[in-house]
């Protein structure tokens, strides 16, 4: 920011200047410039600074393992940046994901949460956002991550012959 030294003649008052280089999704908000005296204490009118900045997907992440079982939840997050914040949506296997009462269900907050994961589940997920900024809409798609679910290995009862034989190769 700066000041001129010397008032307007015309005016008697002084020029800010407040300068913001290199503006991004940071920089938005309200400005004020408060001026204090001998005499008291003034502040200018708010200006408000609404940057446009395109939408960045910089990728969608599993919460918890990437091989999921019976009864474990999962969240999956989309990573994203842009101002105007971006609309978000979440694909599975190149579909929309669609929300199912109760046990799917597509946040706000760029994230879906499963719960409890099921085989039906297995599959890539991905999101794409998009926003409009500098007046043109933008639209970008993350990579695809697999969400993997597992079976526990099942128990075999192993009954070996009744009378092995010394020297004798057994299968079970």
């Amino acid at each position: 920011n700066s000041c001129s030294d010397f008032p307007d003649p015309a005016t008697g008052s002084y020029t800010f200047t407040i300068a913001i280089s290199n503006v991004s999704d940071c920089t938005a908000g309200r400005y004020t410039i408060t001026l204090s005296n001998r005499a008291g204490t003034v502040t200018s009118d708010p200006v408000f600074v609404t940057p446009e900045v395109p939408v960045r997907v910089m990728g969608v992440q599993i919460q918890n393992a990437m091989c999921l079982r019976d009864s474990m939840n999962a969240t999956i997050f989309c990573e994203v940046e842009g101002y105007p914040y971006p609309g978000i949506a979440f694909e599975k296997n190149n579909r929309p994901l669609m929300p199912e009462s109760g046990r799917v269900t597509v946040t706000d907050c760029m994230m879906v949460v499963l719960t409890p994961v099921m085989l039906s589940d297995e599959g890539l997920y991905g999101c794409t956002a998009e926003n409009v900024a500098n007046g043109e809409t933008t639209t970008l798609t993350s990579d695809l991550i697999m969400l993997q679910y597992c079976t526990l290995p099942q128990v075999v009862s192993l009954v070996p012959p009744s009378s092995p034989v010394e020297g004798q190769d057994i299968v079970f």
